[in-house]
């Protein structure tokens, strides 16, 4: 009698709304709203719009609408990125997905199915600059920051905060000559020894050693070393005979000169006196070049006189007297005197070819201590030249004291024999002898200035 048929139920009303019925239990023939999470009718009513959506379920919710999902349903994946983890999302329940915060893992990385780790096994289980520390033992670990000692990159990498020297440091050890990757000191800022570079370098400057200022490394104790005392810092000179040693740095670090000295007897040489000489022209005059030494000129005679005119005997015996004939005072040690001669072999006449032991005696020396400060050697003339195999060397020790200009030593009286007189000499044909037992002026008997020949001819 309604007119109205609706859901295989005669229906007081047409019931065309969504999620409508008249065919419900309870209320056939009124049109009522169908139940929370029930079909609708037709069930093309309500789409299932999915729960990533969080519309539309394909439900209806009990109020004559289409059911949203609810606020349990997921509508997004929990995710992790790098070190940033994403909580799942769920639907309000209004028909939207619900914002979510990320947060962070750290000191954790992001692991496997969306989670932060939360242990480690190896550095990128961890968020860089934090490391992966595994006790004794262990398998796994846990991740933390970089312990003192440690290289790095970067002070957040330490859990110091401070990387210097490309190690996590006690410090940010930024003082001069300071480093913290010192042998022995790994992590603690320390000075670098002295005499090592600095790091950087350009902390300090290399100045010249001219300045005694700073050479470029450390002084080992936090500051930049200084050229030490004794340094040359400027070379030495030596003008118009008169020398200035090389300058050098002082404790004090300033460059002090020394005073000049005089180079006489000698000249200057290269930046500093002579010490030797080759020829006069090396010396201050009047002083001369002997024997490679400039000494005062020297000049003497020397007269010999034999003890006794027998010629063929066991021993030569000559006296000499030296004569200072020159202007200035003579140092007796600085002279010698050679008497040339032969020595015969055993029978006394012919030259020995093979040398026979001699000895010498000094019988008396009108000079200070006498004998005892004349010296006296054989010396073998080889090859043999006319007159002479032999030289009879005569020298004075220091304690002869010297010879004033126009003066003489007086009676120097010597004698030489073979060992024991075992043979005699012929000293006839020997090229010093003289036959006279009176001083007699000879140039026969050469005199030498510390070697060199400044009085007679030697023998040819």
């Amino acid at each position: 009698a309604s007119g109205f048929c609706q859901q295989g139920v005669c229906c007081k009303s047409a019931c065309t709304g969504t999620c409508m019925s008249c065919a419900l239990s309870g209320s056939a023939g009124t049109c009522s709203p169908i139940l929370a999470g029930a079909d609708p009718t037709p069930t093309t009513q309500c789409a299932n719009a999915g729960g990533t959506s969080c519309g539309t379920n394909g439900l209806c919710d009990g109020t004559g609408k289409c059911q949203l999902y609810g606020t349990g349903t997921q509508c997004a994946n929990a995710a992790c990125a790098g070190d940033t983890l994403t909580p799942a999302r769920f639907c309000d329940g209004a028909g939207s997905c619900k914002t979510v915060t990320s947060t962070l893992c750290d000191p954790y990385a992001c692991g496997t199915g969306g989670v932060c780790n939360t242990t480690c096994q190896v550095a990128t289980d961890c968020t860089s600059p934090a490391s992966c520390t595994i006790p004794s033992g262990q398998t796994t670990g846990s991740c933390g920051k970089l312990a003192i000692g440690s290289p790095c990159t970067a002070a957040a990498m330490c859990n110091s905060g401070f990387c210097a020297q490309t190690v996590c440091c006690n410090s940010a050890c930024t003082g001069t000559c300071s480093s913290c990757d010192l042998p022995g000191t790994v992590g603690t800022c320390t000075s670098i020894p002295g005499g090592q570079a600095p790091n950087p370098t350009t902390e300090c400057t290399a100045q010249a050693a001219s300045t005694c200022g700073t050479n470029g490394l450390c002084n080992g104790s936090g500051g930049c070393q200084k050229w030490p005392s004794g340094t040359q810092c400027a070379a030495g000179t030596c003008m118009s005979g008169s020398a200035t040693a090389a300058s050098t740095c002082n404790t004090s670090n300033v460059c002090t000169t020394p005073a000049p000295t005089n180079c006489t007897p000698y000249i200057c040489g290269t930046n500093a006196c002579k010490t030797t000489c080759t020829a006069n022209t090396d010396c201050v005059s009047p002083d001369i070049c002997s024997a490679s030494a400039c000494v005062p000129p020297v000049n003497v005679s020397v007269q010999l006189a034999e003890r006794d005119l027998n010629a063929t005997d066991g021993a030569i015996a000559p006296h000499f007297k030296i004569f200072n004939t020159g202007t200035n005072t003579i140092t007796l040690s600085q002279i010698t005197l050679r008497y040339w001669y032969t020595e015969e072999g055993t029978d006394g006449v012919t030259v020995a070819t093979t040398p026979i032991a001699q000895e010498a005696s000094c019988d008396f020396a009108a000079i200070t201590g006498n004998c005892a400060n004349v010296n006296m050697s054989f010396v073998q003339v080889t090859p043999a030249v006319t007159g002479a195999n032999f030289y009879f060397l005569v020298g004075f020790a220091s304690g002869a004291g010297t010879l004033a200009p126009g003066t003489n030593t007086s009676d120097i009286q010597l004698r030489f024999n073979k060992t024991s007189f075992s043979s005699n000499y012929n000293e006839l044909d020997d090229y010093s002898y003289l036959s006279t037992m009176t001083y007699t002026t000879t140039t026969k008997v050469t005199a030498y200035l510390n070697g060199a020949l400044i009085y007679g001819t030697e023998p040819m």
